[in-house]
């Protein structure tokens, strides 16, 4: 070797540009090492004749590699929990600033859509010149937008079939789900990793993810826009970028509420309109669910499936909550309607700018005793639905279908509210 070639080593490395962090590799490498295996395995799991892929020879092999169908089950579960775990918090606590980095990159643009119309001529007429991208190029950006979609559909329908959703048309429909996802990742992967791998122009992007550096040239052609903005030293990691993304959701967030709090209100409806309303919700109730409205056995069946999370056998043998676990959660029709509620009065709370933060509380009483009073209270409320077979609102559907039980109910409620009401108004003064 040369005088002039030793010499000449150390510039060429000075000028590599930083591409990818170390961080940002590791969880790159990670994620696609988790998807190979779940994606492998998964193919072995499914032995349904309605979604088999694999042949039957890879399906008892790989069964019998991990010492049965259960344990491999198992195994892909657990994987998966692991794998959607740290991409879960690696992104959002996004302790390096690369997640927001990294959405700020897949941002698509006028200029992809020119890629994407220039691209396959380019294929045929090497002088085609194509549009300047950013940090990623319209094909990658497509690849990055489905990776993020699919790890939160896939995780997010896997942990479902997981905990519970049974083997109804919910849980037909979430397999499904999750198969079709897979598929539409693994298929741009495989382009993806055709591009990077195989075409010898676009090998340096493959490169510049396994060392983290990048030549200048190569990014001034493929990458002009990144470049002109990071002529220097490229996108090392930034200290004053850590935790980008909590910060600036909060950020959001705080803004949102702040406004929502200091709205002005909407003057309130009228009272007897929304009895009216609440009628025909009732009404609409029965027609569409065959039940009115109701809240507190929902709250009880989460109760039993958070328990038999930690002792399955107790709940189980227990005569009141055993039979809660024959259906699942996703099957109970009061999961969707306390849902709808909670989405309904915050809409309306919303457009009304009746959203306000505080505690609700008279002047002689304390924040922290209004705290625990509110908290003594709701349950005491909370064991009483249970005696009564139902909250106020279970009891007002059955009082429209004339149940003497729950009009004497209704009745006790609306006398203990006025004699409370009376003994404790000086507290709210």
């Amino acid at each position: 070797m040369s005088e002039q070639q030793v010499t000449q080593q150390p510039a060429q490395s000075e000028a590599q540009l930083t591409k990818h962090p170390i961080q940002q590799r590791v969880v790159h490498w990670f994620n696609a090492a988790s998807f190979l295996f779940l994606w492998l395995s998964g193919i072995a799991i499914i032995s349904n004749s309605g979604y088999q892929i694999g042949p039957r020879f890879y399906i008892d092999g790989v069964n019998r590699l991990f010492g049965g169908a259960t344990n491999l089950l198992h195994i892909h579960v657990y994987v998966g929990m692991l794998w959607f775990a740290v991409m879960v918090i690696s992104f959002f606590l996004d302790p390096h600033g690369l997640s927001l980095r990294f959405l700020k990159d897949l941002m698509p643009t006028w200029n992809d859509l020119a890629w994407f119309k220039a691209r396959p001529k380019a294929e045929i007429d090497p002088t085609t010149t194509l549009p300047d991208q950013g940090a990623y190029n319209a094909g990658q950006k497509a690849f990055g937008i489905v990776v993020v979609l699919g790890v939160a559909i896939i995780g997010g329908s896997g942990l479902l079939m997981w905990f519970g959703t049974g083997g109804g048309a919910l849980g037909r429909a979430l397999v499904f789900v999750h198969l079709l996802t897979v598929a539409v990742v693994i298929a741009f992967f495989f382009v993806h990793f055709s591009m990077a791998a195989l075409i010898t122009e676009e090998r340096p992007a493959l490169v510049s993810m396994v060392k983290g550096d990048i030549d200048p040239e190569y990014v001034e052609h493929h990458h002009a826009e990144w470049y002109r903005d990071h002529p220097d030293e490229g996108e090392p990691v930034n200290p004053d970028e850590r935790f980008a993304l909590p910060r600036l959701m909060y950020d959001s967030v705080a803004r949102v509420l702040t406004k929502m709090n200091d709205a002005k209100p909407e003057k309130l409806g009228s009272p007897y309109l929304a009895g009216i309303g609440l009628g025909l919700a009732v009404l609409a109730g029965y027609m569409l669910l065959g039940h009115g409205p109701g809240a507190s056995g929902f709250f009880s069946r989460l109760g039993a499936y958070s328990l038999a999370e930690v002792a399955p056998n107790h709940v189980a043998s227990n005569a009141y909550w055993g039979p809660v676990l024959d259906r699942g959660l996703w099957d109970y029709w009061l999961t969707w309607t306390v849902g709808g509620i909670a989405i309904g009065g915050f809409v309306s709370a919303l457009l009304a700018g009746r959203i306000k933060f505080g505690i609700d509380k008279g002047s002689l009483i304390s924040n922290k005793s209004r705290l625990l009073l509110a908290l003594g209270g709701g349950a005491i409320v909370g064991f009483s639905t249970r005696l009564t077979r139902g909250c106020t609102s279970h009891h007002l559907s059955e009082a429209a279908l004339l149940s003497l039980g729950s009009w004497l109910f209704l009745g006790a409620v609306f006398v203990g509210g006025f004699a409370a009401a009376f003994a404790f108004k000086k507290v709210w003064r």
